[in-house]
């Protein structure tokens, strides 16, 4: 019953545009740039780029954090659910198989 907070930490973004949090709750996803002032469940660190990559499958979320491009803190069985609760490019498996077979 619990409200789900992502906080995410864009490194590399102008000042203003470095913290957001995406707060789901039954269903519905607010996105805020001030602090909801609930506990975080998740904490996302990456560049832009890093996760948008991620997002649309050209890159691979294991990958981007061996290489620490992307961290990923909190619970183990939340950042399973990460991509459940941010949600994939409707193009990203068709780029993970053309990934997958270059």
């Amino acid at each position: 019953g619990r409200s789900t907070v992502i906080h995410s930490g864009f490194t590399g973004a102008a000042e203003g545009e470095r913290r957001w949090w995406l707060v789901v709750d039954h269903g519905s996803v607010d996105l805020c740039r001030d602090d909801p002032g609930e506990d975080v469940t998740l904490i996302v660190e990456s560049t832009v780029l890093t996760l948008t990559e991620i997002w649309t499958g050209e890159r691979d979320a294991e990958e981007m954090i061996r290489q620490h491009k992307l961290r990923v803190i909190g619970p183990a069985r939340d950042a399973r659910d990460l991509w459940r609760w941010l949600g994939r490019s409707a193009f990203a498996e068709t780029r993970e198989s053309a990934r997958t077979r270059a």
